[in-house]
């Protein structure tokens, strides 16, 4: 399992042609390639099923590079 224990869905809202994919803050913990590949899964995954060729990937309220700030990071499938 490539992602930290705790991490679970917490909202997935689809908006034109991007989903938004809320994750708990826990997911905030992987770094590197670690990070690389949790986060292609996840965007293959919901592109794959939404149909959208963007997936915005975001944390709670941790930012994504571990700093105390929301943020996301966009992954376009293809």
């Amino acid at each position: 399992n490539p992602f930290p224990s705790g991490t679970k869905v917490v909202e997935v809202y689809i908006m034109g042609n991007v989903t938004l994919v809320t994750l708990t803050d826990a997911f905030a913990q992987l770094s590197g390639l670690d990070f690389t590949l949790a986060c292609a899964s996840i965007s293959r995954t919901v592109s794959g099923i939404t149909g959208t060729p963007m997936v915005q990937i975001d944390c709670e309220t941790v930012k994504l590079n571990g700093s105390q700030h929301h943020t996301g990071y966009l992954f376009v499938s293809g």
